[in-house]
């Protein structure tokens, strides 16, 4: 396996060498999700989306783009976060977002979210469906839910955290934007902003 994976980079190498940049990095995505069994991490997944993700930026100068993924995936970094399991941490992930925004600096803005109450899942891929818990008390979430919104409510955590009376915003604090579960961190080096919906319904088949 090892000795396949090498000839691979070495090929998609001479792919970019003479000019087929886009061929290069379809066989990339393999050998990147390939990778992530062998070396019992996510890194190569994420390095290989955030050079993809770079390239679509610079192909299309002037344009917005805008990528729908995972959480974990986009944050601006991993490390920061206090995930609160003993067994595992986040020390040494880097994310797709965390190198996305070492290139494009400001112009990468990181958006996640979170709820108030509902429920979440998507048995079409296996996540049952669960109850979400009423926030805890002094959570970013219960803070935003004891407040008068509608449906949704955003919270530009970059420009929030930079005025005086929202650097409170950089204080650790505990949220549960990955996966419903309450970690802790300063939310503004992790996310740029943040949705917060008032009740979440989990996602369904379309017919």
């Amino acid at each position: 396996m090892k000795q396949v994976l090498s000839s691979s980079r070495q090929y998609i190498e001479q792919l970019k060498t003479a000019g087929y940049r886009d061929e290069a990095l379809f066989l990339a995505n393999a050998h990147a999700n390939t990778l992530v069994p062998v070396e019992q991490s996510m890194t190569p997944r994420d390095r290989q989306m955030a050079e993809k993700l770079v390239h679509l930026v610079e192909s299309h100068p002037g344009h917005q783009i805008v990528v729908w993924g995972a959480s974990s995936h986009l944050v601006n970094s991993l490390a920061v976060i206090d995930n609160m399991k003993p067994d595992w941490t986040y020390d040494s992930a880097i994310s797709m977002g965390q190198l996305v925004k070492q290139q494009l600096d400001e112009k990468y803005f990181a958006i996640a979210m979170t709820a108030c109450t509902g429920t979440f899942g998507a048995q079409q891929i296996g996540i049952e469906e669960k109850r979400i818990q009423k926030p805890k008390p002094g959570s970013l979430e219960y803070y935003m839910c004891e407040n008068e919104f509608d449906q949704a409510a955003f919270i530009n955590l970059r420009s929030l955290s930079a005025r005086e009376d929202g650097a409170w915003l950089q204080s650790p604090l505990l949220a549960r934007p990955l996966g419903y579960e309450f970690m802790r961190a300063s939310w503004p080096l992790v996310l740029d902003g943040l949705i917060v919906v008032r009740k979440m319904e989990p996602s369904t088949p379309v017919e």
